[in-house]
């Protein structure tokens, strides 16, 4: 689990400044809407400390 801190980090990386109280499908909204603008590639396992393996595998490659 994510301290207050890393949220917070984590907020202001992505643009958002502050939280509001509106209701929680309009801040989902938003965070989603800003993760992805902002950090396209990126997963919150990396604010959480964890490993990111990924495996590729003949079907990717050739996908690439």
């Amino acid at each position: 689990m994510m301290t207050k801190e890393e949220i917070q980090a984590y907020i202001h990386r992505i643009g958002i400044q502050e939280i509001k109280p509106p209701p929680l499908q309009d801040i989902l909204f938003e965070l989603y809407k800003a993760h992805v603008e902002k950090l396209p590639w990126q997963t919150l396992d990396i604010f959480a400390g964890n490993l990111c393996i990924f495996t590729i595998t003949p079907h990717l490659l050739k996908a690439i």
